[in-house]
């Protein structure tokens, strides 16, 4: 039986998604401005992006991370 590399299989997603990017953890706190404990806290439950498994590394698609932080915009100028 052929066991797939997980960095391929990452890869071989972001090929077929044009234009996809996969962030680590440290990039996604960097891009969002949160904390490890509240965004992992968030993915349990179900308010931010779950990550996709690749081996032992979580990766983020980065599409998913700007649609929560323009979803977060748009609830923010609203309640204004």
């Amino acid at each position: 039986m052929h066991q797939t590399n997980p960095r391929e299989s990452a890869a071989a997603f972001v090929a077929a998604q044009p234009g996809e990017t996969l962030l680590r953890l440290p990039q996604v706190l960097a891009v969002t401005g949160r904390g490890r404990t509240s965004t992992l806290d968030d993915v349990k439950a179900g308010t931010f992006p779950k990550p996709i498994k690749c081996g032992s590394a979580s990766l983020w698609l980065h599409s998913e991370v700007q649609a929560w932080i323009e979803a977060r915009v748009r609830e923010s100028r609203a309640a204004k």
